[in-house]
């Protein structure tokens, strides 16, 4: 026979609080007086410039870009816009880091709900699969723009000790590079197709980009220069687009309309040839008006086994 049961018994009720409301709920909580405070990147970066920046419409949209200089002497663009014209789309087929996953919270807190929304495709091996349904999610939508992060991508967000530390970068890793915010340095562009740079997941990776192949971008690229270039194609992993690079592309690729009710245009299906969909994205774009561009001084990471970037490539061979 089982002897009587001695596990204590719950009373429904929580831990007692002290009755000093000011009391912290640890009585043994002690502050440590050598803690240093917590210090916003963002703010400290964002410094108002002197003198103030001059607003400047933009191109597309009726947008206003503010430049802007930080303490360190460094560039910033911070793009201002009425309404949620922002669509943030993230294609992960199981799982993601908890680096991206922070860059993607962090960009959510920079511009808020007000400016920007999120969605995201689950489990498809099939990685174009996912972007196509995106595209069609960005579609319904009114916003104007689409950025694609990939779940293995971190892009710079504005926090350059975040970005260095997480993504164990080399001492030396300019930090004016580190310091720029992927969605204000592409938007700021005022192109309606432009990536940022990003490397293959493996030492010695080459620059994700048809312009790779030309010497004076990878000197670029391992300088970090502040420069913009035309591409035949840049990487998806870190992409933004315009909505009317998809509507000239679902006029000019009518062939590629789906085939079964409810499937979504077939905008990022890979080439015949075996070209990828990124190649095949950009190649449609660039047929129907929308020249790609790549932003040689938006360097992302590239999560494989380790972290990624310039310092881990082959650019310089």
């Amino acid at each position: 026979m089982a002897g009587p049961d001695k596990r204590r018994k719950s009373t429904g009720k929580g831990p007692s609080l002290p009755n000093d409301k000011n009391a912290p709920l640890d009585a043994s909580y002690k502050p440590n007086p050598d803690r240093v405070p917590f210090k916003d990147e963002v703010a400290e970066n964002l410094v108002p410039p002197t003198p103030p920046p001059v607003a400047v419409p933009s191109q597309l949209d009726g947008g206003m870009i503010r430049e802007s200089i930080s303490q360190s002497g460094a560039p910033h663009y911070t793009v201002e816009w009425e309404g949620r014209e922002l669509f943030v789309g993230f294609p992960c087929y199981k799982t993601t880091n908890p680096v991206t996953a922070w860059c993607l919270l962090a960009i959510a807190l920079d511009l808020g709900k007000e400016k920007v929304r999120f969605d995201m495709e689950l489990g498809d091996a099939m990685i174009y699969h996912a972007r196509n349904r995106l595209a069609e999610k960005f579609l319904a939508t009114d916003a104007k723009w689409m950025l694609m992060i990939d779940d293995d991508t971190i892009p710079p967000i504005g926090r350059p000790e975040f970005f260095k530390t997480m993504c164990r970068l080399p001492a030396d890793y300019p930090h004016e590079s580190a310091s720029r915010h992927v969605v204000h340095r592409l938007i700021g562009h005022q192109k309606t197709l432009v990536g940022g740079c990003y490397f293959g997941r493996q030492p010695g990776g080459a620059l994700m980009a048809a312009v790779a192949v030309d010497p004076a971008v990878r000197r670029s690229v391992l300088l970090h220069e502040d420069r913009l270039v035309e591409s035949d194609w840049v990487g998806t992993g870190c992409l933004l687009i315009h909505r009317t690079v998809f509507e000239a592309i679902r006029i000019k690729f009518p062939e590629l309309a789906p085939r079964t009710t409810g499937q979504p245009f077939n905008f990022f299906q890979p080439m015949q040839d075996g070209a990828g969909e990124d190649i095949a994205f950009c190649m449609r774009a660039n047929a129907a008006g929308h020249r790609p561009h790549l932003d040689l001084g938006l360097q992302c990471a590239h999560v494989g086994y380790a972290c990624y970037a310039s310092h881990t490539s082959g650019v310089g061979g």
